[in-house]
């Protein structure tokens, strides 16, 4: 969820904080603020190391992957001559938009949760199918927001604000098939 399979399966507070640093590292304004978040997602890192929550090698392997994420951000910068600034809340216009990895673990948590039978895989599901097609599958009731676990409700914010900036369908990134279940599931909808 985090930049590597491993911090996926990180209790509270641990996951969230994992996202939060991610998130500020692929969404940095500036180069000062980019530094400062990798520096500070990096001794994350380096704090669950120290404490057992993931391996010497799983640190290194998150450590690459969210350094590979500042390395985009850094060249998307305005500052470094990028073609266009990064407008935080722009529609994009690529009709494929690409998803960060912060936002695919997200997902793939979601739609993870969602496909099991629990009280919170129905609200997860409906967060979801909503997304999907919500005249055909109903909206979503924000108070159902209230029943999920904080790395739940992390994971939805997330992809939320993904939906948001990129007006993209599931269909464009390539879900249509799980969501397709998804609806056959919950609602009877093929």
């Amino acid at each position: 969820m985090s930049g590597a399979p491993c911090l996926r399966d990180l209790p509270e507070p641990y996951f969230s904080q994992s996202l939060s640093h991610l998130n500020e590292i692929q969404n940095a304004p500036n180069r000062h603020r980019l530094f400062e978040a990798l520096d500070l997602g990096l001794n994350f890192l380096r704090e669950l190391s120290a404490r057992g929550l993931i391996s010497p090698e799983e640190t290194v392997e998150a450590g690459r992957l969210w350094g590979d994420s500042a390395d985009k951000r850094l060249r998307a910068l305005p500052e470094l001559g990028s073609a266009a600034p990064i407008h935080p809340f722009a529609k994009s216009a690529d009709s494929n938009p690409a998803m960060d990895m912060a936002t695919r673990s997200a997902l793939e948590h979601l739609l993870a949760l969602a496909e099991r039978d629990t009280t919170q895989s129905s609200k997860v599901a409906n967060f979801l199918l909503a997304w999907w097609n919500a005249p055909e599958n109903g909206g979503f009731d924000f108070a159902d927001l209230y029943g999920l676990n904080q790395q739940t409700a992390s994971c939805c914010g997330v992809v939320f604000s993904w939906i948001a900036q990129n007006g993209a369908t599931p269909e464009a990134i390539g879900y249509a098939p799980r969501f397709r279940a998804l609806a056959l599931k919950w609602h009877g909808i093929k």
